[in-house]
């Protein structure tokens, strides 16, 4: 009895384990995802240095021209005090244009991030929105714009 009573606590705290990991293999496995992933490894990073590259890599020419570089690092050092770092719980929309996921910053804040692409090769960034919002769960979702990068369709 003790053993079977030990598997079921083994099994229910794999599961549990497991069930909190997010699949991002969808991101992977696109020109748009690869450049979230990219992101977010630069943001995560906390190197400035990796994530103004990000930016020149990632990011259209006229990206870049509607908002240097520069206030783009300023912007993020920002919102690196607020959330830290971000992970990815969930991708809530996908296709050759737009990305949406939702992150969940070190602090335990929650925050969505809509990325928007060009439509031809080579798929660059044209921008991104970010909103703070609840937890998933909460009936009384309030999100709240942090900040809109330009994009153009």
């Amino acid at each position: 009895m003790k053993i079977l009573f030990l598997i079921t606590i083994i099994f229910t705290l794999a599961f549990s384990i497991s069930a909190q990991t997010t699949d991002l293999s969808a991101l992977s496995k696109s020109e748009g995802g690869k450049r979230v992933l990219a992101y977010f490894a630069a943001f995560n990073s906390g190197d400035e240095q990796k994530l103004k590259n990000f930016f020149l890599e990632n990011l259209t020419a006229e990206s870049i021209k509607q908002r240097p570089v520069e206030p783009r690092l300023e912007f993020h050092r920002q919102v690196r005090n607020d959330f830290q770092t971000f992970e990815i719980r969930k991708i809530i929309s996908m296709n050759e244009t737009e990305i949406k996921v939702l992150v969940q910053g070190k602090t335990g804040s929650w925050a969505e991030y809509s990325f928007g692409f060009e439509k031809e090769a080579p798929n660059k960034l044209l921008g991104w929105q970010i909103e703070q919002t609840d937890a998933p769960g909460n009936e009384e979702k309030s999100n709240k714009a942090i900040a809109f990068l330009p994009t153009r369709r």
